[in-house]
């Protein structure tokens, strides 16, 4: 009876055992398989969104219109001309003007743009060409901006005063010039941005009259535009 028993209770164990070892065999088994198969999900990760940017390699065309401010040096030998001060017909200090700009925005920031700048005196018409190059800081939609420009301009004199002793139109020439510019972008669209800038021009242009002379010393310009990206 003994013996019986004990065959008996030794039957169990080696049968728990073998079904404890098939169970470890099988669980083994379906996790190598789920990894071969690609069914297998490793542990989350955390990925950090890239940050957005506003800026983007593009080719651009501003239209923009502002004021001017002249920094004039007048010397006059008279008083008055056919009972009109010379000073009144001759440079003003302030005028309108519309600026027309074809550039190329980088992706980093920087930015080249070549300029048409035109505006309307009294007795003057003056005619600015100049180039920029410049950089543009990314802030997501309002974007400041700075540069260097360099050009040259073109005074014309409507001589209809007689302020230089004939009937002609005379004009004048100035040399290469240099000046300074800094402003702000704000984004609408990809296509379409509201831009505002002040610039500073070193112009020194000098046209002398019988009655004296006008050194036109300086230039400060503030305008407003639009900008379409292309």
């Amino acid at each position: 009876m003994t013996k019986k028993i004990f065959k008996h209770n030794t039957f169990k164990v080696l049968l728990g055992g073998i079904l404890a070892s098939s169970s470890l065999f099988g669980a083994s088994s379906v996790y190598k398989n789920s990894v071969q198969s690609g069914s297998y999900v490793p542990a989350p990760q955390v990925v950090m969104e890239s940050d957005e940017t506003s800026l983007s390699d593009s080719v651009y065309l501003q239209l923009g219109l502002g004021g001017a401010s002249f920094s004039v040096e007048e010397t006059y030998y008279g008083e008055s001309y056919y009972g009109r001060p010379i000073a009144s017909i001759a440079l003003e200090q302030s005028a309108w003007l519309g600026d027309v700009t074809l550039g190329y925005q980088f992706v980093n920031g920087f930015y080249v743009s070549g300029s048409l700048q035109y505006s309307h005196l009294e007795a003057a018409d003056l005619m600015n060409y100049y180039a920029t190059l410049g950089y543009k800081m990314d802030f997501r939609g309002v974007n400041p901006f700075f540069g260097v420009n360099i050009g040259s301009g073109t005074l014309s004199w409507d001589d209809e005063y007689s302020i230089f002793g004939d009937n002609e139109r005379v004009s004048v020439s100035t040399e290469m010039y240099f000046g300074l510019e800094f402003g702000l972008e704000f984004v609408i669209s990809n296509e379409l941005s509201i831009t505002g800038k002040y610039q500073y021009f070193m112009n020194n242009q000098t046209t002398n009259f019988y009655a004296g002379d006008i050194t036109h010393e300086s230039q400060s310009n503030l305008i407003v535009g639009l900008q379409v990206s292309f």
